[in-house]
């Protein structure tokens, strides 16, 4: 999906980042979670917020570079502002999925969160 240049829309690209990024970061979570125990549910909601949230802060660093080189991403196919309110809305989906538990993982919400304001 993300070399065929097929994304024309919110729902694809979403899509897409689901299957590649959010499911990298579902793996780890899952790894994770049978060698602690938990919550599976709440783990795969916060993987699929995060992984969108990762992918966005991802695009809008490299927003520059992929639109000289024709790229799709979340930035060129809403615009800067709309792909900063989706991060906003990933952000807060996955703090939610935490519900204050896993503080390590929110510390690298946080940590991308910052990542996201200073660009």
């Amino acid at each position: 999906m993300d070399i065929a240049d097929d994304i024309d829309n919110e729902k694809a690209m979403a899509d897409m980042h689901r299957r590649k990024t959010g499911c990298l970061f579902l793996c780890a979570l899952q790894l994770g979670l049978m060698c602690r125990g938990g919550d599976q549910r709440r783990l795969h909601e916060f993987g699929r917020h995060f992984g969108l949230l990762y992918q966005i802060v991802n695009d809008l660093e490299g927003e520059g570079n992929d639109r000289e080189i024709g790229k799709i991403t979340y930035v060129t196919l809403l615009g800067e502002k709309r792909a900063r309110q989706k991060a906003d809305e990933s952000l807060a989906a996955a703090v939610n999925a935490l519900d204050g538990a896993f503080r390590r993982l929110r510390s690298i919400v946080d940590i991308v969160s910052q990542n996201m304001a200073a660009l």
